[in-house]
């Protein structure tokens, strides 16, 4: 056993050394994945981003949670090809997770943690693998609360959020992602492979009709407890373990990421924390600077107006909050 022991060492001693890059494909999803550390029995948290996303606010994002793996023991990974031509790279995280998962066959990971570029470990000691221990599940995913109810499209019968969720090492993920991907290419749900909600609305139609019977296999938990609930900056909770700004404009997540990932430092170990109260305390600040900022950048966007009323209001200036209201209904009339 112990001879055993030091040859698995040895084994991925080896394979850390001679591995910067790896390549991970699959018959319908190709992913190359930048390897930053390893470890055996651990979790693999993905993440995919375009150049432009990296340069905006994807830059920060990564550091931050580079820096939650270096402290939990995690290995992080991110994927810089994506095989989707024909559809959104809102896609990519199905391509990218399954393609993990192939490449990962002899469960040197126990799961996958799949983040949007958009979203940070907020909590350094929130523990993924006393998580993934509380149940026997495949796919563990957050309640959507933002998700608008149209039950015939997304919520069936519950609403998922696919900005953040964790899949465990095994067959039946493997089988249930290519299902995912394939799926998105039927006839009934192509018109998702570039529209509204997207993979989110695929997921909701396999999970209504219980395809490969997902229901056994999934753990639908609360909303904030893999993932945040719009408007993200109101009422994050300290042990709260994941801060995504969905639905921000990219103005907003690169002044809160920015600020964010100048929070980390280092415990009197030596390990990487993150001081979470210091970007709370000015949260607020960041996210109207960021909306100030996308308005004035491009006044044709009715939702950045009305973003921007609602906060501007909630200061009182109220003569604002009218003609920002006023140009919202001007760009979307029929809205």
């Amino acid at each position: 056993q112990m001879e055993g022991k030091w040859l698995n060492l040895f084994v991925l001693f080896i394979a850390v050394c001679v591995s910067e890059d790896v390549s991970l494909d699959d018959a319908g999803a190709a992913a190359t994945l930048q390897k930053v550390s390893d470890g055996m029995d651990s979790i693999m948290v993905v993440t995919y981003m375009t150049e432009s996303v990296f340069t905006s606010y994807g830059q920060w994002t990564e550091t931050i949670n580079k820096k939650f793996c270096e402290r939990n023991g995690c290995t992080f990974s991110r994927a810089h090809d994506y095989p989707g031509s024909d559809r959104s790279a809102h896609w990519a995280k199905v391509s990218t997770v399954l393609s993990a998962l192939e490449s990962d066959r002899n469960s040197h990971f126990k799961a996958i943690t799949w983040m949007d570029s958009d979203a940070i470990f907020s909590n350094f000691d929130f523990d993924i693998s006393a998580l993934l221990n509380e149940t026997k599940a495949d796919l563990i995913i957050c309640r959507d609360l933002s998700m608008r109810k149209r039950k015939d499209v997304t919520c069936g019968p519950s609403c998922l959020s696919t900005g953040v969720f964790l899949v465990r090492n095994s067959e039946w993920s493997r089988e249930f992602l290519q299902a995912w991907w394939e799926a998105g290419a039927s006839p009934e749900n192509r018109r998702f492979l570039r529209g509204a909600d997207r993979e989110e609305s695929v997921l909701a139609r396999l999970y209504e009709k219980n395809v490969l019977q997902v229901r056994e296999h999934v753990a639908v938990i609360a909303a904030t407890a893999l993932n945040s609930v719009r408007p993200f900056h109101h009422g994050h909770d300290p042990l709260q373990p994941v801060m995504h700004a969905l639905g921000e404009p990219p103005a907003v997540r690169a002044r809160v990421f920015r600020a964010a990932a100048e929070q980390l430092m280092a415990d009197e170990e030596g390990r990487p924390r993150f001081h979470l109260a210091g970007l709370l305390s000015q949260l607020d600040e960041l996210v109207r600077g960021g909306y100030e900022e996308a308005w004035q950048k491009d006044r044709s966007d009715p939702e950045v107006a009305t973003s921007l009323a609602a906060i501007v209001r909630a200061s009182g200036d109220l003569p604002r909050a009218r003609e920002l209201l006023y140009d919202a209904m001007n760009l979307a009339p029929g809205d």
